[in-house]
């Protein structure tokens, strides 16, 4: 399984807009960050925020196949216009979303092209991907999307402040977790995200084999800065443009 960060920043990118701090002055290039979103296999695209444009405008838009939005705040779906518009490309392009996702958002966000309203837990099928929706808590239809491939298991939740059991208990073990890096504090710092600590805590009782934050806010230090504080090479920061063979 291939799996490319296109974007790893929360609802605002990466240096902030006149800020003079020591994350948004750092030279480092993953602390340049756009909205969150992640390619697999460049068939299922997660998620599709502000960025989209400029995230995908070099990919192969051939290969992509469905776009699989986890819940409605626009920095994970405001994209969905540029992908309703993709020229001169044959097939299908299926937007898999939430019902009740949807509905907040039909009236701002159109889609022309096949879309299919998911139920929580149930499976869809897209080249060899078997991806399910599986609930977070965050919004009343916010989900994280667990995606299988021959048995290797990668679980994506950009925003969360934790997980129902139900969702817990499909999770152990899972061989990849990219999940709410939004603050670094000790408490959340936001209604509705965890802190990295207790990101930490969650991958440990999931016995992840690897675990990486993305969504990052502005409460965090630069990156290398920041996950040298981890102390653990199974623990670290998503960048723009990060890949990761499964």
């Amino acid at each position: 399984m291939k799996i490319e960060f296109l974007g790893t920043g929360a609802a605002w990118p990466l240096p902030r807009l006149n800020c003079h701090c020591e994350l948004c002055s750092s030279k480092d290039p993953r602390d340049k960050r756009k909205r969150s979103s992640v390619l697999v296999n460049e068939k299922l695209l997660l998620d599709a925020g502000y960025d989209a444009y400029e995230q995908l405008k070099d990919k192969d838009l051939e290969k992509l196949k469905a776009v699989a939005i986890t819940h409605e705040h626009p920095d994970h779906l405001a994209g969905l216009p540029d992908l309703d518009h993709i020229y001169n490309r044959s097939g299908t392009l299926t937007l898999y979303i939430n019902k009740k996702t949807w509905r907040k958002v039909d009236n701002v966000f159109q889609w022309r092209k096949v879309i299919t309203f998911i139920e929580p837990f149930e499976e869809y099928k897209v080249d060899g991907l078997i991806f399910s929706f599986l609930p977070v808590i965050h919004t009343d239809s916010a989900f994280g999307i667990l995606v299988n491939e021959r048995g290797t298991r990668f679980f994506y939740a950009p925003d969360m402040a934790g997980l129902p059991e139900e969702t817990r208990s499909l999770l152990q073990e899972v061989d990849l977790i990219a999940f709410d890096g939004s603050s670094a504090a000790k408490k959340d710092s936001t209604k509705g995200h965890q802190s990295m600590e207790k990101g930490v805590q969650l991958a440990k009782g999931l016995e992840a084999k690897r675990a990486y934050f993305t969504h990052i806010g502005h409460l965090t230090l630069p990156h290398a800065s920041q996950e040298a504080k981890f102390g653990d090479r199974n623990f670290k920061l998503a960048h723009d443009g990060l890949e990761i063979s499964l």
